[in-house]
């Protein structure tokens, strides 16, 4: 599967964007296997 380079830029810019908010605290408490959900989920509005 190639992965769009654009795409990945735009996710990247997200997580920075996210970083100070609220939603981001949360994220970081989650554990592995809820990040990963997460990062699917992600992937699948971006793709």
């Amino acid at each position: 599967m190639k992965i769009n380079e654009g795409k990945v830029e735009k996710i990247i810019f997200l997580l920075k964007l996210d970083e100070n908010l609220v939603i981001w605290q949360g994220v970081k408490k989650m554990n592995t296997g809820e990040k990963v959900k997460l990062f699917i989920l992600m992937v699948q509005l971006f793709f």
